[in-house]
């Protein structure tokens, strides 16, 4: 047999007998490795391209653990998987970033690339699936997209302190995801993972890091071995002071087969507390805003403005929100975040202070401009959801609703946000599942989330909680707040509180009793629940028409 022959089957050779030609699955591969979750992860690019090339080739029976630890991942030859778990960790990180590739802007990509669970062998196969998704530049062309606008993050690579060399993955691994995950958060520029210089030990001046890729803050973290537990210790420090705003520890009980399952539970964690609208970056910016007035800066004052507004709901705020956020969009009419949160405040606008039904029109201009631009747009896309609120068309909020949420299924202020509207909507299971992995991800969440508390216990007659939680309510500023005291206490009999609640009610809006019955219809979403606050009001001596 000559040495042509011997040669190995190329893709070209072996495109007959593939689902989809070798050339586009190779244009596909292109695609997916620009993409940012890969971009960043050079064990993901790698471990795909090494499956997804041998496939082609025709050298599926080559796709085993080992090879692709020794070849894709650097791992030495003596590798073994029985004791080293990289391959079946890493496969399981890929198959989740795949999917949320396919799930987001890309999901009319002409070529579905799948790692099937038990195999390492990709599928390929037809994308048959139809969106409303933007789609992607065309392979080597860039696809431009504008750079977020609020603070950058650096993500220093970990330091692991456990017995084997080998074991660095774990923390490499640690890393990366956090940068896949703060990357689902809009409005932060996120840096890294930094390259690992030398050893198993990161010893950088962390304020000089911040300072030399032009970040606010950095954060690392290190591995360690605790008897027979694992402990993540991990820290964010504040680069224009050099102090340490943050740091928190996470535990696993040393089995490596339980690795990815604690990766998941403790990344999620981390980039809800600091990335959430209600996180520590957030409100460390407030308190310590940048100095320098740039456009950009200008930009991301508008978010915070807008943080703080949903917060705290006095006027003051709401129109420094409204001009910040005006005048953002003004500054970067291209940038989707700012464009939904101030759909956000045309909402809010409608469903509280009774603004005409004009103010929905520009609502739903400026949510549809937002995911427009960015089909990954998780705010621009919740807002939208709305309309179907306003319209009391419950089914397709609710559906609309979920697929926002999947977007960023970590972003506690939506999930705050979904689990009030999913309450009041009547869907208590789902708004009460949404609620309380919001509570867990961020346990620093504004008062108005006692709202989904307190509706389901005053509709089933239980006013002694409904008022208790009317009371931690605590946003004087809003109408809604007086209002809920006053039913429960009319309903529990308790004329001073309750004459006390309607003073304040009708200070807010003298033409409450003209107009509550409409406004209640707006934020309360059904006849039957409007209509149960109204029995309320009247035993508390105000009578709506």
């Amino acid at each position: 047999m000559d040495a042509a022959s011997q040669k190995p089957a190329t893709a070209v050779e072996n495109k007959s007998r593939l689902p989809v030609p070798a050339e586009a699955v190779q244009e596909q591969l292109a695609r997916i490795l620009a993409a940012p979750d890969f971009a960043h992860s050079q064990q993901l690019s790698a471990f795909l391209r090494f499956v997804v090339e041998k496939t082609l080739a025709g050298q599926e029976k080559e796709i085993k653990q080992y090879t692709v630890a020794v070849e894709a991942l650097g791992r030495s030859p003596e590798f073994d998987p029985q004791t080293d778990p990289i391959v079946r960790i890493t496969a399981g990180r890929l198959r989740q970033a795949l999917a949320q590739y396919y799930e987001t802007a890309w999901a009319q990509d002409p070529v579905l690339i799948t790692i099937p669970k038990g195999r390492y062998i990709p599928a390929f196969q037809p994308n048959n699936i139809k969106g409303n998704h933007t789609p992607p530049a065309a392979p080597g062309q860039p696809f431009q997209l504008r750079m977020p606008q609020g603070p950058a993050v650096v993500i220093m690579p970990f330091t692991c302190q456990l017995d084997k060399p080998e074991q660095l993955y774990l923390t490499d691994g640690l890393a990366e995801q956090l940068v896949v995950t703060f990357n689902r958060f809009p409005d932060y520029l996120v840096i890294g993972p930094l390259p690992r210089k030398k050893g198993t030990a990161v010893t950088r001046d962390l304020r000089a890091v911040g300072q030399e890729y032009n970040a606010r803050f950095v954060l690392s973290g290190c591995l360690r071995r605790q008897g027979q537990r694992y402990r993540l210790t991990v820290k964010l420090t504040d680069a224009a002071t050099g102090g340490a705003v943050w740091a928190d520890s996470f535990d696993n009980d040393g089995n490596p087969a339980d690795w990815f399952a604690f990766e998941d539970r403790a990344v999620n964690r981390i980039t809800a507390v600091l990335g959430d609208s209600f996180g520590v970056i957030p409100r460390t910016m407030a308190e310590k805003p940048a100095a320098k007035a740039t456009e950009d800066t200008a930009v991301y004052d508008a978010i915070l403005r807008y943080y703080h507004y949903i917060t705290v709901y006095t006027e003051a705020s709401r129109a420094a929100a409204f001009a910040a956020l005006q005048q953002a969009a003004q500054i970067a009419p291209d940038y989707p975040f700012t464009l939904a949160l101030l759909a956000d405040m045309h909402c809010l606008e409608y469903e509280i202070f009774g603004a005409d039904e004009t103010i929905l029109a520009e609502m739903e201009r400026l949510a549809r401009q937002a995911v427009t631009i960015d089909p990954q747009c998780q705010h621009g896309r919740f807002v939208h959801t709305l309309t179907y609120y306003y319209k009391g068309q419950k089914a397709l909020f609710v559906q609309e609703l979920e697929q926002a949420v999947a977007l960023n299924p970590n972003n506690a202020l939506i999930l705050f946000s979904a689990g009030g509207y999913l309450t009041v909507a009547g869907e208590w299971e789902r708004g009460a599942a949404c609620l309380q992995k919001a509570k867990r991800l961020n346990p620093h969440y504004p008062s108005w989330v006692h709202l989904s508390a307190f509706l389901p216990a005053y509709l089933q007659g239980n006013y002694e909680k409904a008022l208790m939680e009317a009371k931690r309510l605590n946003v004087p500023g809003v109408y809604i707040d007086p209002l809920v005291r006053a039913a429960a206490a009319g309903q529990l009999g308790k004329k001073e509180e309750g004459d006390t609640a309607v003073a304040q009610l009708l200070a807010l809006n003298p033409d409450f009793p003209a107009q509550g019955r409409e406004l209640m219809r707006r934020f309360f979403f059904s006849e039957k629940n409007v209509t149960a606050l109204a029995e309320g009001l009247a035993q508390a001596g105000l009578n709506i028409r």
